[in-house]
């Protein structure tokens, strides 16, 4: 998912239905597609462009503008903004200066 923002937004839209979407009750099915996809979710870990204790600023940057266009596009622009800071949250400290969050982290803020 780090490296595929469309994959990231399937596992979201399988998780959360579409923020003007009728509430429907799902099939069995997707049922068992969004018990999964949320635990694929809630494992992710991996911060696009992290690498060894740094970040490439600029790959980061472009995974979010692309699931956050993707998300619009299928009304899911919300839960994709919560989910990703939250992946954010959970970088570790700066090499350089040994603050939280990471300083490409905070200069995205």
């Amino acid at each position: 998912m780090a490296t595929d923002p469309e994959f990231f937004v399937q596992i979201l839209s399988d998780v959360f239905r579409a923020k003007t979407a009728p509430v429907t009750e799902p099939t069995d099915e997707q049922k068992t597609r969004a018990h999964l996809s949320y635990d694929v979710l809630r494992s992710f870990r991996i911060v696009p462009g992290a690498s060894a204790g740094e970040i490439d600023v600029a790959t980061l940057r472009r995974w979010i503008d692309e699931v956050r266009r993707i998300a619009a596009g299928v009304d899911r622009a919300e839960i994709a903004d919560q989910h990703i800071w939250s992946l954010l949250a959970q970088v570790s400290t700066d090499t350089a200066d040994g603050a939280w969050p990471n300083r490409h982290i905070r200069d995205m803020l």
